[in-house]
């Protein structure tokens, strides 16, 4: 359920003004408490998943600051290879845990990656073991990164390499992980 969703969700019972427009209402995002106004409640109800990111965008300017405290108390590390392997999006910023959705930075066990070049790709999560260091990989253990950065692109992906390599790359750890749940 996108962002948009789950606003509408928790205020589909709440009590509305003549005009529809929730009356009182506040959600909680991170610290910040928002009010839904009227000209916030007509941008969610007739939003689309790009005013989702837009929202998200607009939340980032707003909150930076907390967002920041938040990935400060997460353990980081820079994952690295010597070839130039990982891939970026229109959306690199990824939360890969299942349990917590695209915007859920905060989250406890959140995993969040940022490709930031072709061999480097930084991690924050709550993990208590080696904190805050560089961590090589093997050459093809970068390909679950790339799983999860095509698997959290809107539109696009961006690499040096051949497309058809990197999906080869990220369809052999699909099948790898399905192999290992059966």
């Amino acid at each position: 359920m996108d962002f948009r969703s789950q606003v509408l969700s928790l205020l589909q019972d709440h009590p509305r003004d003549s005009e529809g427009v929730p009356i009182d209402a506040q959600i909680q995002i991170g610290h910040q408490i928002v009010t839904i106004t009227k000209d916030l409640w007509e941008q969610i109800i007739g939003g689309t998943s790009q005013s989702d990111t837009t929202t998200w965008v607009g939340l980032i300017n707003d909150m930076a600051i907390e967002f920041a405290e938040i990935l400060l108390e997460k353990r980081w590390s820079m994952v690295f290879v010597d070839e130039p392997l990982f891939v970026t999006s229109d959306f690199p910023f990824y939360v890969a845990s299942p349990e917590h959705k695209r915007f859920q930075i905060g989250g406890k066990k959140a995993v969040i990656s940022f490709p930031v070049s072709p061999t480097r790709t930084l991690c924050f999560d709550d993990l208590d073991v080696n904190p805050n260091r560089y961590h090589k990989i093997k050459n093809e253990d970068a390909d679950l990164y790339n799983l999860m950065t095509w698997v959290n692109t809107d539109s696009y992906m961006i690499s040096g390499r051949d497309v058809d390599e990197v999906l080869y790359g990220c369809l052999r750890v699909k099948e790898e992980h399905e192999k290992s749940n059966c």
